[in-house]
């Protein structure tokens, strides 16, 4: 079993690109994030989902690729970039509500999002909610 990571939204030919502003769109821009954390942390295995032709298929593709290498006492990322409004914008990372350690690690891997990119740092989020957060095994 193994750490494992990808690159939020996608699916079949990128159906479904996420947040867009500013002539950018979030999954293009995450993909480039993976590509950057995967040469650093080569160990983590990749989970993303190139396969679903819609948003439930493509969660549950994520969630089921993520479970099939990692379990409970591994750990998992969702490289997202949110975007809301026009206002709220910027990197913030989610973890499951109640890890200590975790939440930890989001607010470092988010401030170093938001700092390389120029970006505001919206900082950790705790949910049990999301569905990626809430199935896959791993933290």
């Amino acid at each position: 079993m193994a750490d494992s990571t990808h690159a939020g939204h996608g699916g079949k030919n990128n159906f479904d690109m996420g947040a867009g502003g500013g002539g950018r769109w979030e999954r293009t821009e995450v993909l480039k994030i993976q590509a950057h954390f995967r040469a650093w942390n080569p160990n983590w295995l990749e989970v993303g989902d190139t396969l679903a032709t819609n948003v439930n298929q493509n969660l549950i593709n994520i969630v089921n690729n993520t479970n099939r290498v990692s379990n409970s006492r591994e750990r998992t990322l969702s490289h997202h970039l949110n975007a809301f409004n026009g206002k709220a914008t910027g990197s913030e990372v989610w973890y499951y509500a109640g890890d200590e350690l975790m939440r930890q690690k989001a607010a470092r891997i988010s401030s170093i999002i938001a700092k390389t990119l120029g970006i505001p740092d919206r900082g950790p989020k705790a949910t049990t909610s999301l569905y990626v957060v809430s199935y896959t095994n791993a933290h």
